[in-house]
């Protein structure tokens, strides 16, 4: 399995002092996040996936793990690469809402 970082969240900073609330809403980020792709390109072929993992502390991102030489995983990857969500829609912003004010 090969493994790409997608991307990470339209984050804004949360207060440093609540890494516990940060980590909280970073991961709520992204599995929002990773609804949107699959809402937007379907869920993932049989064999890959996605998943969120932590690098640097507290930055989460979603990963995509896929065959390389699987054409199917390779050709939904370049299909996300090429529409990746820059917005949150209507149902992540309800999600979110609640942590604005801690943003």
């Amino acid at each position: 399995m090969t493994r790409i970082k997608l991307g990470r969240t339209p984050t804004r900073e949360v207060d440093p002092r609540n890494s516990v609330l940060r980590e909280v809403i970073e991961r709520l980020q992204c599995h929002e996040l990773m609804r949107m792709i699959q809402n937007r390109h379907g869920v993932p072929p049989c064999g890959a996936r996605l998943i969120v993992l932590a690098s640097y502390g507290l930055e989460y991102s979603v990963n995509y793990c896929y065959d390389p030489m699987n054409q199917d995983h390779v050709d939904w990857a370049f299909g996300v690469a090429s529409g990746f969500p820059e917005r949150w829609d209507s149902i992540a912003r309800r999600a979110l809402a609640p942590y604005e004010s801690c943003l």
